[in-house]
């Protein structure tokens, strides 16, 4: 084998190495990568989806522990509730040691009963509905706190997802220097990657909203029943003395 041919040989190896490893680099592009190599606008678009994905995530943790601390007080509440303790000596532990939503409609309608209860029945009944609603009306408003952006969130982080798409897609076009499908692909690639951005986003934050939403609907209408109930017991024992 004469020199040239080994120099070619060589080349060859070299140039198939290169290759190989462009390919290598190409394919191990990371999620930084595409940050790094976006431009500002699909950049901007990138920080938004990641800020209200890290937003959502913390509201639904804060939620749901809020949720569960809640439905845990109202049990106790509850089971002290129907164990047979008198109505005034309840509603002075529940003053003391209970913090649920239950709980502080309960002791807003013992008060009410307590100062009206010189009225005629109609009158002290309809002073102790009011007065129990006003804290169903408060439970709902405390409740829902932060609902709406999670909503608008798992509505428009799609969206807010393929607008970069469509920004990233648009400025691949208007370059002109791209002209080969090797230089095109990463470019579209991290247009595509502000759309999977807005699923991360608009997913989890969906699916906590339905779940938060019908879990609270569900625990308003528990107090709108004891409501009901506890102004049946107010009418039956005014009506026994």
């Amino acid at each position: 084998m004469d020199q040239s041919q080994i120099s070619s040989d060589l080349n060859n190896i070299v140039q198939t190495q290169v290759l190989e490893n462009n390919a290598n680099i190409s394919a191990s592009q990371t999620v930084f990568d595409y940050f790094f190599n976006a431009s500002f606008s699909i950049k901007l678009i990138m920080l938004i989806l990641l800020g209200a994905s890290v937003w959502s995530w913390a509201v639904s943790i804060s939620k749901y522990m809020r949720l569960k601390f809640v439905a845990k007080q109202t049990k106790n509440f509850e089971h002290r509730f129907w164990s047979g303790v008198p109505l005034d000596i309840l509603v002075n532990e529940v003053r003391d040691t209970n913090h649920s939503p239950m709980a502080d409609m309960f002791f807003a309608g013992m008060s009410e009963y307590q100062r009206t209860i010189k009225k005629n029945l109609n009158d002290q009944i309809t002073n102790i509905s009011r007065s129990m609603n006003i804290e169903i009306m408060r439970t709902e408003s405390h409740l829902s706190q932060n609902m709406s952006l999670l909503s608008f969130i798992g509505t428009n982080g799609i969206i807010v997802g393929l607008l970069g798409t469509v920004i990233g897609i648009t400025n691949v076009i208007s370059n002109t220097q791209l002209t080969s499908a090797k230089d095109i692909t990463p470019h579209l690639s991290e247009a595509l990657f502000t759309t999977a951005l807005g699923l991360f986003a608009a997913i989890p934050a969906a699916f906590f909203y339905n779940y938060f939403q019908s879990a609270i609907n569900s625990y308003l209408g528990n107090m709108e029943t004891f409501s009901a109930e506890f102004i049946s017991i107010i009418s039956r024992q005014t009506n026994e003395k």
